[in-house]
């Protein structure tokens, strides 16, 4: 039987809760708005929002300057990309209000088997702490 550790440190997100499966909400979430988006294909601006996110969020200190204003940060990313497009704000706004409800209701699911492991390593006298 393998040695187990004394303690095991466990981050939260992305360890025992999925916060994974942002680019097929943003594809739903732009999906729900396709009659107005149109003629524009749902995957491009869909696409795009993404990869805008992914580009907001990586620059150095954006999440210290914005980690409590999410919805703002997200409104302003989608802003700027309608704007490119020449699609309304409104819009825009509506569309970045839909994905900060559903991302922030829908987004936390446990991982399969992450409350077993944990009881298991409980179980057997390993010392769990939570970082996040």
């Amino acid at each position: 039987m393998p040695l187990l550790p004394k303690a095991i440190l466990f981050d939260l997100d992305d360890t025992i809760l999925s916060m994974g499966g942002r680019e097929a909400l943003v594809l739903s979430v732009v999906g729900e708005f396709a009659e107005e988006i149109a003629p524009i294909p749902v995957p491009e601006p869909a696409a795009e929002i993404e990869g805008a996110f992914l580009e907001f969020w990586a620059a150095p200190g954006r999440y210290a300057e914005w980690r409590t204003r999410v919805l703002e940060a997200r409104t302003k990313v989608v802003e700027r990309l309608f704007t490119e497009r020449q699609l309304d704000l409104d819009l825009a706004r509506r569309v970045a209000l839909r994905f900060h409800e559903r991302r922030e209701t829908d987004r936390d699911r446990l991982f399969p088997g992450a409350v077993a492991t944990l009881e298991e390593l409980r179980r057997r006298g390993v010392r769990l702490a939570l970082v996040t």
